[in-house]
């Protein structure tokens, strides 16, 4: 079952970073047509800060990185939600405190918006983009594609303040923070995004 989601602060303001269409580009036969997403109170999610451009960050894969230091590991994950309109709102609220602060938009390989959640320190980035084609019955972790993701707090405070703020918007939580037995120390939140996506605040010391 999906749950409406309106965020609290909707009136954040978004950039867009443009992107050529790539090449050969093709809609599937049951594509959808992409769409910006809106958000309440902003006349248009690709407002430009108030602070300027130069304000803005870019997103992950226009982003200048430091070349003397070898990045490895993973990179970014992409995410298909039901609606952008709900997704990335619920998405920049959750992990702006977990340092999630930058956000920008790339152009997927069938024209659509994709949305990239970033920022310094966080490691991999999230990448949000619109479904395209329809899906039947209930979300199944179990069956193949993503079981669940699992953002690294600081602390073991932020785990619990990131708990509350889950269980105060309505959420379906399926356990409150606690230990679990993986590693010592590891204190862990899990709670479900609006697509029923299951999601996971960790702190390992």
């Amino acid at each position: 079952m999906l749950r409406a989601y309106r965020p609290r602060d909707a009136g954040e303001h978004l950039v867009d970073i443009p992107q050529p269409p790539p090449s050969g580009a093709h809609l599937g036969d049951r594509a959808l047509e992409p769409r910006e997403p809106r958000l309440d109170g902003v006349d248009s999610p690709l407002e430009c800060d108030p602070e300027g451009p130069s304000a803005i960050p870019a997103a992950p894969f226009a982003r200048e990185y430091d070349r003397s230091v070898r990045r490895v590991g993973l990179h970014h994950v992409d995410v298909v939600v039901t609606s952008l309109d709900r997704s990335l709102p619920f998405y920049r609220e959750l992990l702006k405190p977990l340092g999630y602060t930058e956000a920008g938009k790339v152009v997927g390989e069938r024209g659509e918006p994709v949305w990239y959640l970033d920022g310094h320190g966080v490691g991999a980035s999230l990448g949000l983009r619109e479904a395209q084609a329809s899906t039947e019955g209930e979300l199944d972790r179990y069956a193949v594609g993503l079981h669940h993701l699992a953002f690294e707090a600081s602390s073991r405070e932020m785990v619990e303040e990131r708990f509350r703020w889950a269980r105060d918007r309505g959420l379906e939580i399926e356990n409150e923070p606690q230990e679990w037995p993986y590693v010592p120390g590891y204190y862990a939140t899990f709670f479900h995004d609006p697509d029923g996506i299951k999601l996971e605040v960790v702190f390992v010391p």
